[in-house]
């Protein structure tokens, strides 16, 4: 299924020690973003604009039985013993590009953030400079919509929204080194040792081995209760951190038995410029040095570096 042709999730929400997530849309078609008016008609995670058409892949091959997966972890670190609810600090932030419709952001051990953008026609991968600008750029085929972006063996895995080719890239100088058919539809990646864990906007993680085969499914649950609409991902230290697609909310996921440990609530951080109903909290970057996390979202014209508060 494609995911202009998702069903959109009616529910309530989950509560966590006072902590809500609304995971999906409700029926009406509102967003979490209520004092604007959308720029275009939201349909899970791509958005249909006069102006573009988005093409659908084949179709998914998800159907990896449920098992416990073996990550690698690296020595202890603060993110090993997250848990509960947290709120965000800004520390630092930075201009960003605001036509960016930002679907993966990930921080290469140099400390250099590098982005990848959706839309048909405006999909593109890029590095930003300090300074907020752009410091090298390469545009995806013009019938693609960009999605999700991973570190993996020390290369860039940039993959599409509805399936299609993965490209692989240098992640210095961003150039396509190759490509390989990829039937999948992605939201959101990351690299976890030697394994790619990525996120269809379900309630499911799939975990794929480094030629990107699926060898196990992490089921997430919050309270026993399944979190979907899964989107952008970030992995570190055996979990995920996964925005929710339309939310301003990122679960935190123990990827060895699917439950969520932790959860952020990233309402307070807001842009300057004006947003659309789509324009949403939508990259997330590790940064194992200061043991905080870069945020950004779509079209928003600022990156926040934040430090993890408890509220529990």
């Amino acid at each position: 299924m494609s995911t202009r042709d998702r069903p959109r999730s009616g529910s309530a929400g989950l509560r966590r020690a006072g902590f809500v997530l609304f995971l999906g849309i409700a029926a009406t078609g509102c967003s979490t973003i209520d004092s604007v008016q959308p720029r275009a008609e939201v349909r899970g995670e791509t958005t249909v604009r006069p102006a573009a058409t988005t093409t659908t892949g084949p179709t998914a091959s998800l159907g990896v039985p449920q098992s416990t997966v073996a990550v690698e972890r690296v020595e202890p670190d603060v993110w090993a013993s997250l848990a509960g609810p947290h709120t965000v600090e800004v520390v630092e932030t930075r201009p960003h590009d605001a036509t960016a419709f930002t679907q993966g952001l990930l921080r290469l051990p140099d400390g250099t953030l590098v982005e990848s953008t959706g839309l048909v026609g405006e999909s593109r991968r890029q590095r930003l400079a300090q300074d907020g600008s752009i410091e090298a750029i390469r545009s995806l085929d013009t019938d693609v919509f960009g999605s999700a972006l991973a570190l993996n063996a020390g290369v860039l895995h940039q993959f599409s929204l509805e399936g299609g080719d993965v490209v692989i890239a240098d992640p210095t100088t961003l150039d396509e080194i190759d490509r390989r058919p990829f039937a999948d539809p992605v939201w959101g990646a990351c690299g976890s040792g030697d394994q790619v864990i990525t996120s269809n906007g379900s309630s499911a993680l799939t975990v794929r081995d480094a030629g990107l085969d699926p060898v196990a499914t992490v089921n997430v649950t919050l309270d026993g209760e399944p979190v979907s609409q899964l989107n952008e991902l970030a992995c570190r230290e055996g979990l995920a951190f996964a925005n929710i697609w339309l939310q301003s909310g990122i679960v935190v996921v123990d990827l060895a038995t699917g439950n969520v440990v932790a959860t952020i609530d990233a309402s307070s951080l807001a842009p300057g410029n004006p947003l659309g109903a789509d324009d949403v909290l939508n990259g997330i970057a590790i940064d194992p040095d200061t043991d905080t996390l870069w945020l950004t979202g779509k079209r928003w014209d600022t990156l926040f570096r934040v430090r993890l508060v408890p509220t529990g």
